[in-house]
């Protein structure tokens, strides 16, 4: 198994999301990761839904910090990668820290 480590993906958040947009892709060492912004805090998961495959990014989010994914509705906790309406679904999420240097996830 790879270790795990940071890998920059933009300098601030200005540079991931155009005004008025909460969510983006962005693609690291090969893998497509969807960045989620809900207020203020910055959240990081797979691109597709577990479920169908959906594109994330094409989804709607809440301010508990969950994601829903635009084909079968199906709500996953950003934070844990749960599935909060109960079909046993899981998300793979990683850990996003913010500093002067810019922005990192950790894969």
């Amino acid at each position: 198994m790879m270790e795990k480590q940071w890998y920059k993906i933009a300098a601030a958040k200005a540079e991931l999301f155009k005004p008025g947009e909460e969510k983006t892709e962005v693609n690291i060492e090969g893998k497509s990761v969807c960045v989620v912004l809900i207020k203020d805090a910055l959240y990081a998961c797979a691109a597709r839904c577990p479920h169908a495959g959906g594109r994330l990014v094409l989804g709607k989010t809440d301010l508990s910090a969950n994601i829903v994914c635009p084909v079968h509705h199906y709500r996953f906790s950003l934070k844990s990668g749960y599935n909060t309406s109960g079909e046993g679904y899981h998300l793979s999420t990683w850990p996003v820290k913010e500093n002067e240097e810019g922005i990192y996830i950790l894969l």
